[in-house]
């Protein structure tokens, strides 16, 4: 890996950290519980349902970048 490419990956990790750790706080202000406390059953369908939103997501901007070609 260059310099150029260790830069890149380093902004790129810098980023998801801050962003990570953000996003647990307001989870946790939010649901009030340890995460892990909860069984891997909840845990599981937690994610599940953070995976759909996610198609959701992309599939709007998808549709909607189809919407707007000329």
């Amino acid at each position: 890996m260059n310099l150029e490419q260790y830069e890149h990956a380093k902004e790129i990790a810098e980023t998801f950290s801050r962003m990570l750790l953000e996003k647990y706080e307001r989870g946790a202000k939010e649901h009030g519980t340890l995460l892990w406390q909860h069984t891997d059953d909840e845990l599981l369908d937690y994610a599940i349902e953070e995976a759909v939103d996610q198609a959701v997501y992309l599939l709007t901007i998808k549709l909607n970048k189809q919407k707007r070609k000329p």
